[in-house]
């Protein structure tokens, strides 16, 4: 059995004093690691500092397991500095004259489609609003025609109605023409 400061277990595991704090706290609740670990404290240097009592092969066991669990980052970050090296040496290689030219040439063409799309955009923007324009024009006309439409019938009844009217005057007007002919003959 080992007997160990809470930072220096925190140091052979490769954890932050809080992180192995945690982790002792949670393996000392462990009923079925009573025998493997124990946590004390102990004062010293007029303060209290915690220590861990651990089997030795559990210590060990505890090591290969955080190992295994940090391999993996390990390996993520040598694989991204990697990549970051071999991309900074194709940059330095790229930084010669004919890809700068051709890097210019690029970006000159990027522009020029931008351009390009801009003014469609505006074209779009144009026929957008003419349409809207010309549905308000088709809608206000729309309007304009039913209320022309019954005034027109309106107008024809008005129309109608006189018509009558005269039709009948002009009857009257030839019974009583009529009757002074009977009398002028």
């Amino acid at each position: 059995m080992k007997k160990l400061t809470m930072q220096e277990f925190a140091d052979y595991l490769g954890l932050s004093y809080n992180g192995a704090d945690k982790k002792v706290q949670k393996l000392v609740n462990d009923e079925s690691l009573i025998n493997k670990i124990k946590l004390v404290k102990e004062f010293e240097s007029n303060r209290n500092i915690k220590k861990v009592i651990i089997d030795d092969s559990f210590l060990v066991e505890i090591k290969k397991e955080y190992n295994q669990l940090n391999e993996p980052v390990k390996n993520e970050l040598n694989n991204l500095n990697e990549q970051v090296k071999q991309e900074n040496k194709q940059l330095s290689q790229e930084l010669n004259p004919e890809f700068m030219q051709k890097l210019v040439t690029e970006i000159i063409a990027t522009k020029d489609k931008l351009i390009g799309y801009a003014e469609q955009v505006g074209q779009v923007k144009l026929l957008t609003d003419s349409e809207k324009n010309y549905k308000n024009e088709y809608l206000r006309l729309v309007q304009e025609n039913a209320v022309l439409t019954s005034k027109l019938s309106e107008l024809n009844t008005k129309m109608e109605i006189i018509e009558a009217e005269n039709k009948s005057f002009k009857e009257q007007l030839d019974k009583k023409s009529s009757l002074f002919g009977i009398f002028k003959k």
